[in-house]
């Protein structure tokens, strides 16, 4: 895995984690994590191009939403 993939990977790694698996929900994430696995030189344009409120750490709390999460088991 290249250095610069361990930020999308640890995104969709803790939203897997915190959603109980919920892998609809993380779907972004990963989506992010594979684009940077398949050409990481565009992701790090990716990352050049973004703002200071998109850089900031990600909070996944998905205890709101649990109910929406929890009918589907």
């Amino acid at each position: 895995m290249e250095p610069i993939c361990m930020l999308p990977f640890n995104n969709a790694r803790e939203c897997l984690f915190q959603s109980d698996g919920a892998l609809y929900t993380c779907k972004r994430f990963i989506d992010y994590f594979v684009e940077c696995q398949n050409n990481p030189k565009a992701y790090e344009g990716f990352l050049e191009k973004s703002t200071s409120v998109q850089k900031q750490p990600i909070v996944f709390n998905f205890e709101k939403h649990r109910p929406l999460l929890d009918r589907h088991i």
